[in-house]
């Protein structure tokens, strides 16, 4: 493992501004600051080619807590019928050796909220239809067991 690595990657798309917040969470093994090079790339999920790269460099101490931001121009907006989905990944590089960690994850652009007594899927009117059986015994479907009832006695 080298001694840079990325030790969590934590980002917050915006669907109004089409920024993407990035938290990289740094370990730096060794005992001193090195200087190191941190690379964000943000691309589609299910293709994978680049459109965003930023290339940083900066001390890293021990422990590195780094947070920016990008911008995606004219963000896809993840939909019900169009669930699309963008990878940041975050690549942590010590100038002393060419070995490197890496981590991604997944993110969408959109906003569900409750407004006016309605959920809303990236403005939209959203219906929710599900079922509940009410039954939440642990094994099988049948009836849940009586509850127990107390008296005066053994209360």
């Amino acid at each position: 493992m080298p001694a840079v690595r990325v030790e969590d990657l934590f980002v917050r798309p915006d669907p109004q501004t089409g920024k993407i917040r990035i938290q990289v969470n740094l370990r730096n093994a060794e005992k001193q600051t090195l200087r190191g090079e941190v690379v964000l790339t943000v691309s589609p999920a299910a293709s994978g080619e680049t459109f965003i790269a930023l290339r940083l460099q900066r001390d890293l101490a021990p422990a590195t807590r780094w947070w920016n931001r990008v911008t995606v121009e004219h963000p896809r907006l993840w939909e019900l019928n169009d669930p699309y989905l963008y990878r940041v990944t975050a690549r942590a590089y010590a100038d002393a050796n060419r070995s490197f960690d890496e981590r991604s994850t997944r993110c969408g652009f959109r906003d569900f909220r409750l407004q006016d007594g309605y959920f809303r899927l990236n403005g939209k009117r959203l219906f929710l239809k599900s079922s509940h059986t009410g039954c939440d015994t642990p094994v099988g479907l049948g009836a849940c067991p009586p509850i127990p009832t107390c008296s005066a006695r053994t209360c």
